[in-house]
């Protein structure tokens, strides 16, 4: 069975979501129907609930575990690898690591990789946090683009919409004459 929640926010904000993309990716690979994969899909997002078959089930659920990860889980991952490794996870990053955890017993024939693919500076609250800093960062939770961006203008275009119709059609106009030529 697969269904929807309440949305329950979390500090890993990748992880909130009602409609897993990844999965139904997934299942592409392990499913040649993509009909039927459309069917399910609209089937899910109409009612929130979907069964699937025994073969197809069997068939997904050899691609995944799961772990229930809390946010004290998630802050005491990222705390103890910064204080274990000086190397600062971020909210995703940590919740694999706890879920890797927590399969490892069960995973003892195979290699266990956690891939992070967050930048600990996209998630600052949760670094402060996790560390106790209070309120100053870590370097490791900084990224330059994030300090540049600073101090950058930001520019604002306002655009009257009854305006906005007749310029775009202008310029796509202007764009095909130009073309041609």
């Amino acid at each position: 069975m697969f269904s929807k929640a309440d949305l329950h926010p979390t500090l890993s904000s990748a992880i909130d979501i009602l409609f897993p993309y990844n999965f139904w990716r997934y299942l592409h690979f392990i499913v040649d129907d993509p009909g039927k994969i459309k069917e399910w899909k609209t089937e899910y997002e109409t009612t929130g609930y979907l069964k699937f078959d025994s073969t197809t089930f069997e068939l997904f659920s050899q691609g995944y575990l799961s772990a229930s990860v809390s946010d004290e889980q998630t802050l005491g991952m990222i705390g103890d690898i910064y204080n274990e490794e000086e190397y600062l996870l971020d909210p995703h990053g940590a919740i694999s690591m706890v879920a890797a955890d927590h399969h490892r017993e069960n995973l003892t024939d195979l290699k266990l990789i956690c891939l992070s693919t967050a930048h600990p500076a996209k998630f600052p609250d949760v670094t402060r946090k996790a560390l106790n800093t209070g309120g100053s960062l870590l370097a490791a939770g900084m990224h330059e683009i994030l300090k540049n961006a600073k101090d950058k203008c930001e520019r604002i275009y306002l655009c009257n919409y009854s305006h906005l119709e007749p310029a775009v059609r202008d310029a796509m106009v202007s764009n095909w004459k130009q073309n041609r030529k």
